[in-house]
């Protein structure tokens, strides 16, 4: 499922321009100049917002149009393409792309899980005492997850429980946030392109399995490793075991692969596949 896309094009487009498409998408907009002189234009129908418009950029010699656009907000990949094509023309190219699965399951259960090959986590988010999100990552890739049912609360798409305020149901969005050489794609005309390549493909997530072992230090080991995930999440755990690079020839003893890994995956494409015929 695509959460945001950004695209960019060489056309230059004037504020009279600008106006006037307004005025035909029967849309609301407002313009905010930001602090590199840049015109930033937020549209929005009936109040919801739904896509940024920015150009003309301090230098000059660069002239470029971009939108950056939740596709959500539409009705279907064919209206986000006749609205971008009517701001950007036909030569378009990708130059952010966020791509997202949800899981039904909370975002404590999914940090004593959940780790990211060749990333480390570089922060958390919190509303008061309460774990809201973290991600792995910088600049041109970044793993995003976080409390996709506590979002959907604030907007009163979500059920609330009457005593602790906390949603009625579990779920969690993973979200993989792709700029620069990390695309692998380019052009808005190869989006469909995306079906076959998964942004999660450096995402483990691992079921915890009972030891067996008879030997106390086993059985010990796999407690702490455990109790430690719940404590600070199985990203750092497993850095944790895995101070001498070797807890991959014996992690099999207290992990297995969740199927939640091609859930994760499996439920993305099936999202975007039906977005894109849309």
């Amino acid at each position: 499922m695509i959460d945001m896309l950004g695209l960019v094009s060489d056309k230059v487009i004037t504020p009279k321009e600008i106006e006037q498409k307004k005025k035909a998408l029967e849309l609301n907009c407002n313009l905010v100049l930001d602090k590199n002189y840049c015109r930033s234009y937020m549209f929005s129908q009936k109040g919801n917002h739904l896509f940024w418009l920015k150009t003309g950029p301090r230098v000059s010699a660069i002239k470029e149009t971009a939108i950056l656009i939740n596709p959500s907000r539409f009705s279907g990949h064919k209206e986000v393409l006749e609205i971008s094509e009517s701001f950007l023309g036909n030569e378009i190219s990708i130059n952010r792309l966020d791509l997202c699965s949800d899981l039904p399951i909370s975002i404590g259960e999914i940090q004593s899980r959940l780790r990211v090959k060749f990333k480390r986590k570089r922060s958390e988010f919190e509303e008061g005492n309460t774990l809201t999100g973290f991600y792995f990552g910088t600049r041109n890739e970044v793993i995003v997850v976080y409390d996709k049912a506590r979002q959907l609360a604030k907007f009163n798409k979500f059920k609330l429980a009457p005593v602790k305020g906390e949603p009625l149901g579990k779920v969690t969005r993973i979200e993989i946030r792709l700029r620069g050489n990390k695309l692998p794609y380019k052009s808005l005309s190869d989006l469909h392109q995306y079906q076959g390549f998964n942004p999660f493909s450096n995402i483990e997530i691992v079921d915890f399995v009972e030891c067996d072992n008879t030997r106390a230090q086993s059985r010990a080991k796999a407690d702490y490793l455990k109790q430690l995930s719940k404590e600070v999440g199985f990203s750092h755990a497993f850095r944790v075991f895995n101070q001498e690079n070797n807890f991959h020839k014996t992690m099999g003893k207290y992990l297995t692969k969740s199927d939640l890994t091609n859930r994760l995956f499996n439920k993305h494409i099936n999202d975007l596949t039906k977005y894109l015929r849309s």
